[in-house]
């Protein structure tokens, strides 16, 4: 469009420079186009930009973000609470376990059951006792189904240092802990208690939905620029078809007009036999044109009318000159002759 468009402005800039009949009024007709469709394309432009900057002030307004960081925060205490329970557990349990060594030393049999009863009393569906390898020891477990995994390593080194960690869900539903035995040479309680795997369905996405919203936040401003080049993209199409359409409306109304341009001039030279060419299509141009053609031809024949009459003047002026110049003779003579 843009090819087309610079073609055919190159041929009406030529146009105008050789004085071609018709070629301003083409000009001011494609101008006229332009304004008409650039204005509407303009305001809409401003008025979508406007419109689309206070839609995304309301999508990430401080309120917005508010319901966001709730959503999370209320998952988020969820687990801080069962991790704090489980804390409390764990410290508990293994301050039971250290001060009974005498009695898993004079009872080694007994210790399954008393290991059992520590994790009943406090609802631990499974507790292990571990080495610094993650090697498990003993166990008391009442929930066949929770398979054994050992602790991440870096839990393993923290709990080496006399922290109690607690190790929250990864990919599986489970929220762990571990301490060091202070009475029991190289061995760690490891207790696991799993948490209501809908809530952190919903932590996981609320958390996933939230990073994508901090991106978009991000990206907003590519967001607004990449929606200006559109509306600008819309904008210059409006302007360029609105241009090609006003060349050829300008085309279809000029050409006509042209022609009845160039051949008044014609008629003011003394050429009266030019004629203008008529297209019905051309509706009241066309009319014009007739009318035009009708009027040169009236001119015409009232020229040679008035040429033949000139003519026929001077042939009778002719012949009284000769006529007159005969008598004048014929008197001198005359007179000559008399007495």
């Amino acid at each position: 469009m843009l090819g087309l468009i610079a073609w055919q402005v190159t041929g009406l800039w030529l146009a105008r420079r050789r004085h071609e009949a018709g070629a301003q009024l083409h000009v001011r007709i494609v101008s006229l186009f332009s304004v008409i469709a650039v204005v509407p394309a303009i305001a809409l432009a401003i008025f979508a930009s406007v419109s689309l900057d206070r839609g995304l002030d309301h999508w990430f307004s401080s309120r917005t973000k508010s319901i966001i960081q709730n959503s999370i925060d209320v998952a988020t205490a969820y687990l801080q609470e069962h991790g704090q329970v489980i804390r409390a557990d764990t410290v508990g349990m293994a301050k039971d376990i250290d001060e009974a060594v005498e009695l898993v030393r004079a009872r080694p049999q007994g210790f399954g059951s008393f290991l059992r009863a520590q994790a009943g009393i406090r609802a631990i569906p499974a507790a292990y006792l571990i080495d610094s390898k993650g090697k498990m020891l003993a166990t008391a477990a009442s929930m066949p189904n929770i398979p054994y995994r050992a602790p991440p390593p870096e839990a393993m080194d923290l709990a080496k240092k006399g922290q109690v960690i607690v190790i929250a869900p990864g990919k599986t539903s489970l929220v762990g802990a571990i301490k060091s035995l202070d009475n029991f040479d190289d061995t760690y309680l490891y207790v696991i208690r799993p948490v209501n795997a809908r809530v952190l369905q919903q932590l996981r996405a609320t958390r996933a939905n939230v990073a994508e919203y901090q991106l978009l936040e991000q990206r907003r401003a590519g967001v607004q620029v990449a929606f200006g080049l559109m509306y600008v993209t819309i904008a210059l199409t409006l302007l360029l078809s609105a241009i090609w359409i006003g060349m050829w409306f300008a085309n279809r109304l000029v050409a006509p007009i042209g022609q009845l341009m160039g051949a008044a001039e014609e008629i003011s030279h003394g050429n009266l036999g030019v004629k203008v060419r008529v297209n019905p299509a051309d509706g009241d141009l066309a009319v014009l044109g007739s009318t035009f053609n009708t009027m040169a031809s009236e001119l015409k024949t009232q020229r040679d009318e008035l040429v033949g009459a000139n003519a026929t003047l001077d042939e009778h002026n002719r012949f009284m000159s000769a006529v007159l110049s005969g008598v004048t003779a014929g008197v001198v003579a005359s007179m000559q002759t008399a007495p």
